[in-house]
């Protein structure tokens, strides 16, 4: 970002806005300044993403030295497609979080590599944090204090950001960020020092009355006749989105819903059948009745890979996991299926570390496929799956006929 560009988009910041930068700044010029630990929050629209990447690359002008390299901030957030919106990585990526409930130290020669890493970096950036559990959190405060060696202060005495809004999505079988842990009595010792400043106004919608609907909304205040009457008159019937929005993406409670819309929204071409490939038994009455019991998994237990997907090219598709944070392919990226192309027994080797397995045999005429596969999408971002367009870009150029430089490839998961 040039410098003009800075001044302009500093200029153009409201009041609240600026407010937060500038005092930043001036911290940043004190050499023994108290760090900034706020919770920084606000309704939606109202510039928080803007903000934080107006403070990243505050921190680099102020802080860094000539031609640096390296960033003065780490910037993540706590869903892999948050952290492309913010151009950071997961918060479990950044910190090494494992999904025990124990955090364990980092081994020596990793943490001099950590420590290494973050020389030069003055502030930690978290997005999101309304969907970060208590117990995340504590991990986060863990390690900053484990990198920088200040164990006697919160967060490493660093400067740190946490942004979010707290009326949206709540963590997942977690207690909410505000809380202290389970196995704590404590209480929330983290989150209570850290200092309020809340963005007010909305900058994203220029319609008035419909940014008034909204935040009532997120405040669970009731709305008045004329606002209830603005939403439903948005309401259509399933017959008149069949005909007019055949592409909107449709929202359900359960993931049974899903699957059950999903089959009939379309006829498949091909159905790939996820191969069982099971080690450690003794006999054949162990191998039936594990495979019984993985068969009675939902998908989440299985994480996140199901039994059968239906292919159809020509249908949008949505990537359930994160694949690559950094090249934007994460959980919730929507793209259009071009081609199905099947893996060779060499390539069969080099993902799974098989290339045949012990299943029943298929009909040549059956659509139910055990092969792997390599699905071909296109993004509407062509920031999407980027990377790894380049590196499949000898392979489209050998089947030029059939594939295009445009296309990202994905690969069947193997776990």
């Amino acid at each position: 970002m040039s410098k003009q560009e800075y001044c302009h988009i500093l200029r153009s910041s409201n009041n609240g806005q600026r407010e937060l930068i500038l005092e930043t700044i001036h911290r940043l010029h004190l050499s023994d300044s108290i760090p900034i630990q706020i919770f920084f929050s606000g309704p939606a629209g109202s510039g928080k993403t803007y903000v934080l990447k107006l403070l990243m690359e505050t921190y680099n002008r102020y802080t860094q030295q000539h031609n640096s390299l390296r960033n003065a901030f780490v910037a993540c957030a706590s869903t892999g497609k948050a952290a492309v919106n913010l151009g950071g990585v997961t918060v479990h990526s950044a910190f090494k979080i494992t999904q025990s409930r124990r955090i364990a130290t980092m081994a020596r020669e990793g943490l001099q590599n950590y420590r290494s890493t973050f020389i030069g970096v003055k502030c930690i950036i978290i997005d999101e944090v309304s969907m970060i559990g208590c117990d995340v959190l504590h991990k986060i405060n863990l390690r900053l204090q484990e990198i920088t060696g200040v164990d006697d202060q919160p967060f490493g005495n660093l400067n740190i950001i946490f942004c979010g809004d707290l009326h949206q999505l709540p963590p997942v079988n977690a207690s909410p960020v505000y809380k202290g842990p389970r196995d704590s009595i404590c209480g929330p010792v983290l989150w209570q020092p850290l200092d309020y400043y809340p963005l007010e106004q909305v900058m994203r919608q220029s319609d008035s009355t419909f940014s008034e609907i909204l935040t009532k909304i997120g405040n669970g205040e009731r709305l008045g006749t004329e606002q209830i009457a603005l939403i439903e008159s948005r309401f259509r019937s399933r017959a008149w989105c069949k005909v007019n929005e055949l592409a909107t993406v449709h929202l359900f409670h359960r993931n049974h819903d899903v699957d059950a819309y999903n089959n009939n929204a379309f006829i498949h071409e091909f159905e790939n059948i996820a191969d069982d490939k099971m080690i450690g038994y003794n006999t054949l009455t162990e191998v039936a009745t594990a495979r019984r019991n993985l068969h009675k998994m939902s998908i989440v237990e299985s994480g996140g890979l199901p039994y059968s997907l239906k292919l159809a090219v020509g249908y949008p598709y949505m990537i359930i996991m994160n694949l690559d944070v950094e090249d934007g392919l994460v959980n919730g990226a929507i793209g259009m299926l071009k081609y199905i192309e099947y893996l060779t027994e060499d390539e069969q080797m080099t993902i799974y570390g098989m290339t045949e397995v012990d299943v029943e045999p298929q009909p040549s005429t059956s659509t139910r496929i055990r092969k792997g596969v390599r699905l071909w999408l296109e993004f509407p971002n062509p920031s999407m799956g980027q990377l790894c367009r380049v590196k499949a870009k000898p392979h489209v150029m050998c089947k030029r006929d059939v594939l295009d430089l445009k296309w990202t490839p994905i690969v069947t998961r193997a776990q």
